[in-house]
Protein backbone atom coordinates (compact mmCIF):
# COMPACT_ATOMS: atom_id res chain seq x y z
CA UNK A 1 0.00 0.00 0.00
CA UNK A 2 1.61 3.35 -1.09
CA UNK A 3 0.54 6.30 0.76
CA UNK A 4 -0.26 9.53 -1.66
CA UNK A 5 -0.66 12.56 -0.12
CA UNK A 6 -3.29 15.04 -1.82
CA UNK A 7 -1.23 17.67 -0.61
CA UNK A 8 2.68 18.49 -1.10
CA UNK A 9 2.28 20.57 2.12
CA UNK A 10 3.08 19.34 5.33
CA UNK A 11 1.33 21.83 7.27
CA UNK A 12 -1.70 21.11 5.79
CA UNK A 13 -1.60 17.54 8.22
CA UNK A 14 -0.70 19.40 11.17
CA UNK A 15 -3.18 20.42 13.67
CA UNK A 16 -2.44 22.57 16.88
CA UNK A 17 -4.36 21.62 19.76
CA UNK A 18 -3.67 22.39 23.49
CA UNK A 19 -1.47 18.81 24.25
CA UNK A 20 0.40 19.29 20.50
CA UNK A 21 1.75 22.58 20.26
CA UNK A 22 3.87 23.06 17.47
CA UNK A 23 5.02 26.66 17.90
CA UNK A 24 6.16 26.12 21.20
CA UNK A 25 9.91 27.09 21.37
CA UNK A 26 11.68 23.85 22.19
CA UNK A 27 9.51 21.88 19.37
CA UNK A 28 10.50 24.50 17.24
CA UNK A 29 14.07 24.16 18.03
CA UNK A 30 13.99 20.50 17.94
CA UNK A 31 12.19 20.41 14.14
CA UNK A 32 15.00 22.94 12.79
CA UNK A 33 17.87 20.56 14.68
CA UNK A 34 15.98 17.60 12.61
CA UNK A 35 16.35 19.47 9.17
CA UNK A 36 19.90 21.10 9.62
CA UNK A 37 21.40 17.50 10.44
CA UNK A 38 19.68 16.13 7.36
CA UNK A 39 20.85 19.37 5.09
CA UNK A 40 24.34 18.47 6.85
CA UNK A 41 23.73 14.96 5.49
CA UNK A 42 22.41 15.68 2.15
CA UNK A 43 25.63 17.89 1.22
CA UNK A 44 28.29 15.30 2.77
CA UNK A 45 26.69 12.50 -0.11
CA UNK A 46 27.07 15.26 -2.48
Amino acid sequence: MELIPESANLMDYLEELDVVNFSHPFIQNKINDCFMKDSQKSKRLK
